[in-house]
């Protein structure tokens, strides 16, 4: 085999070992097929079938093993004909004997334990201290997932029972030894992260690897330098991109293996047509129709960047979601679970640095408790106190109160698929019988308000058209016997026991609805859920009464409120209205609020006559601090920057709950957003306590004329925690495994990446 390649001198080692692997391929490739061939003979037991090495959503929903792999649902017990059977744990795609016995004939030995292993790394830039023996006790976060795996096929499939694992069987995590995943602990080097823009290769190297070895190269992962070596020949000389397209190498020029991903047309419903990284430092968006809202949606940490070696690396095995490897001023230490989770300052980090060497975040579900320890000044900061305990707060001169702007809404939604609220008539009488005046003045804190329509006022056309019913008793009654029911009816109201801005009293409004629908002759029983379960069910739509929800706005523009839980494609509130989405659809592509107005009039008067929701309330919060604390603030959207605050060495912040994980692209909650905010950096970013956007890892975001192509500049230099650089290539895998359901390694913590599916109207490939 003869090639040209063209190679920094620091780089030749790396060409020697790739041409050598490269050769052992074309020799072994009818061994190859033959262990490929056994493989999938055997799909249960020792090998893979083709969706474990591709992992999508289970087309036959009586295969369990044919969910995607994440490493940590363990074992499910599956109802088949036959009687039940218990399926072997479930085994990474890298632990499977094909891959081993691959591996060991491709490079003379075995590979390392798959945790510690990753196929974009070359050899030895992983150590593995400690991993965990079979035998060794689940993490809460590997029995979490486990459980939400389970309960999913369960949902799926009705014949999966999910195997739970008792509380005393979790291993506790303390100090340090939770600051890498719950698998194992590594201590990761800087990678050495080459770009294949150094390489060339003729036509006759490249097509003969294609020819024979495209397909093993590909599904062996056999990378060199941290980069694919190549995925496609179409032909011409000169290089391959990652779309399939071929260009030509000039003369001197260094070619850059940019990623590329596009819809086959947008017929798909998403907004997302095509991801593409130009060259090393420049990132191309293309869009199905204008998108004016995409600097804010841009800016979210629903869309930060991590190095695209390791989400190759930590995504299956659940690592990415307990170790963060991000560009942020803090990079993580610790995470001690259900204590605190401990942050050290980033001394490479490209911006201003961190102020104070520590930042630490503590949680405690109950305000008094919250209260007690900023009052004994055991914690620097606190999130949302109880509304009864404001007074006494704003009484203490040693403490600094930080009102939020209520950039939120606490609505009643119901299910127009499930009797009697497919009838709007009905819908209607149970908001006119809502007092919702008085769930504000009892139950939510000072700066709160009634909500006249679904979104805050100061949000461009957030109030425009009709303001919402008010409170008629008598009406209600008359509308409720008009529509079948002159005595009521039963259902029930389903809510999470969870503090949130938009509802920071949940059981106590939930009784309160429960009393003023009884005035209306509806006997509702109160159901608390518990939090994933619910909210899993009332977004898809499998809840049948009422439920009691809202939404912490992340970025300020009207699409947040509307276009989020209205779209053509939310399944939330049953049959979506076309009365409500087809004017939002057209408004959002519009630039000027005021060009807009009349569309967004015509919405919000959809959404009265309609009434898939009653909008309740737009809770007013605040962050306290201790007055020595420089730089505090609070921020509207929920995700307070520490790295300005100082006046101490380490900073200890209380919230109200753990975050889920931190990997926030596939996360929706302010507690995981705000503590994913510290260490993970998207494109864009918004100023401190502030809605405005900001340049962040690109210095622009620059539209074409009609705002269908959004071309983001990246800085130079930006050095993620584990050393490595940022390039195109980072963010495009970083949006990637979201935008497309069908990729690999669209796997996250939950599957559901609810702000690319909702943001962005859909996601690529879902079914």
């Amino acid at each position: 085999m003869e090639s040209q390649v063209h190679l920094a001198n620091d780089e030749l080692d790396y060409a020697k070992v790739m041409l050598r692997e490269i050769r052992k391929i074309l020799i072994l490739m009818d061994e190859c097929v033959e262990v490929r061939e056994e493989m999938l003979r055997k799909p249960h037991s020792e090998y893979l079938s083709d969706e474990d090495l591709y992992p999508t959503r289970a087309k036959d929903p009586n295969v369990a093993e044919r969910m995607p792999r994440t490493g940590l649902a363990k074992q499910l017990r599956v109802e088949e004909p036959g009687g039940p059977q218990v399926r072997e744990p479930m085994r990474e795609p890298k632990q499977s004997g094909w891959f081993k016995r691959l591996t060991e004939k491709l490079f003379g030995r075995k590979p390392a334990e798959p945790a510690a292993w990753s196929p974009s790394r070359p050899a030895g830039e992983n150590e593995v201290i400690q991993t965990r023996a079979k035998s060794e006790p689940l993490s809460f976060a590997e029995s979490r997932r486990m459980n939400r795996r389970a309960a999913s096929l369960k949902e799926q499939t009705g014949k999966a029972k999910v195997i739970r694992v008792d509380e005393t069987q979790i291993r506790p995590h303390v100090g340090k030894e939770a600051s890498r995943s719950t698998l194992q602990k590594k201590v990761r080097q800087p990678s050495r992260r080459v770009s294949t823009a150094k390489k060339t290769f003729t036509k006759e190297a490249v097509s003969k690897i294609v020819k024979v070895g495209t397909a093993i190269v590909t599904m062996t992962g056999l990378y060199f330098g941290g980069r694919e070596l190549v995925r496609q020949w179409t032909g011409s000389p000169g290089y391959v991109t990652s779309n399939g397209q071929t260009e030509e190498a000039k003369s001197g020029e260094e070619a850059y293996d940019g990623m590329v991903v596009t819809a086959p047309d947008c017929d798909y419903g998403g907004l997302i047509k095509e991801i593409a990284a130009l060259d090393a430092m420049t990132v191309q968006i293309s869009m199905c129709v204008p998108e004016p809202a995409f600097p804010s949606k841009a800016a979210l940490s629903a869309f930060s960047i991590q190095p695209k070696e390791w989400i190759e690396a930590a995504m299956e095995s659940g690592e990415i979601l307990e170790n963060p490897v991000g560009t942020g001023p803090y990079m993580l230490d610790a995470w001690n679970r259900e204590d605190s989770i401990v942050f050290k300052r980033f001394d490479d980090y490209w911006g201003e640095p961190a102020k104070t060497d520590t930042l630490v975040f503590r949680w405690a579900a109950d305000g008094a408790q919250r209260k007690s320890e900023l009052e004994s000044g055991t914690v620097d900061g606190i999130d949302n106190p109880d509304p009864a305990d404001f007074d006494d707060l704003q009484a203490n001169g040693a403490l600094a109160f930080y009102p939020r702007t209520a950039m939120n809404v606490f609505y009643i939604a119901f299910n127009n698929t499930s009797e009697p609220f497919d009838d709007v008539n009905v819908r209607k009488a149970v908001a006119l019988s809502i007092d919702r005046q008085r769930i504000v003045d009892n139950f939510f804190p000072k700066g709160s308000e009634v909500a006249s329509h679904f979104a805050p006022c100061f949000i461009n056309n957030g109030c425009v058209g009709d303001a919402w019913h008010d409170y008629n008793l008598s009406a209600a009654i008359n509308l409720l016997a008009e529509a079948g029911y002159p005595d009521g009816f039963e259902t029930t109201i389903y809510y999470r026991d969870v503090f949130r801005y938009y509802l920071p009293e949940p059981g106590l409004v939930a009784a309160e609805i429960q009393a003023q629908l009884a005035d209306l002759g509806i006997k509702a029983e109160v159901v608390a859920m518990e939090p994933y379960d619910f909210l899993s069910k009332a977004i898809s739509g499998r809840l049948d009464g009422i439920y009691l929800l809202g939404l912490n706005a992340v970025y300020p523009h009207i699409t947040n409120f509307l276009d989020f839980h209205f779209a053509a494609s939310n399944p939330q509130f049953g049959d979506a209205y076309p009365g409500i989405y087809e004017p939002l659809q057209q408004a959002s592509q519009i630039a000027d609020p005021a060009v807009a107005e009349p569309l967004y009039i015509e919405a919000n008067n959809a959404l009265k006559e309609l009434v898939p929701m009653i909008p309740v309330a737009h809770g007013g919060s605040v962050a306290v601090y201790q007055t020595d604390v420089d730089g505090a603030h609070s921020s509207p959207l929920g995700n307070e920057y520490f790295a300005v605050m100082g006046g101490r060495d380490t900073l200890i912040w209380m919230q109200k709950a753990e975050p889920f994980s931190l990997y926030c692209n596939d996360e929706a909650d302010i507690e995981s957003l705000r503590a994913c905010a510290q260490v993970l950096e998207s494109l864009l970013a918004f100023e401190v306590g502030e809605t405005s956007v900001k340049p962040g890892l690109a210095t622009s975001c620059d539209p074409n004329e009609d705002l269908t192509t959004w071309t983001c500049h990246l800085r130079e230099g930006v050095k993620f925690h584990d050393g490595s650089t940022l390039d195109a290539n980072d963010v495009v895998m970083s949006w990637v495994v979201a935008w497309d359901a069908a990729h690999p390694l669209h796997i996250g913590n939950t599957g559901v990446y609810d702000y690319f599916y909702f943001l962005w109207d859909n996601l690529l490939n879902a079914e």
